[in-house]
């Protein structure tokens, strides 16, 4: 049975990586930043 897209959950990278073209040009870098809302912290401790 398939899942609804909205269930899925999927694995990627997290932090900078290169770009390149299908020339192996490299053309820049990209970033993936986690992003927390602070209404989901834990408490210390």
């Amino acid at each position: 049975m398939d899942e609804a897209p909205e269930v899925r959950q999927f694995s990627f990278w997290l932090g900078p990586w290169e770009v390149f073209t299908p020339d192996e040009v490299r053309v820049g870098t990209n970033h993936i930043t986690p992003l927390f809302d602070r209404r989901y912290r834990r408490a210390p401790g």
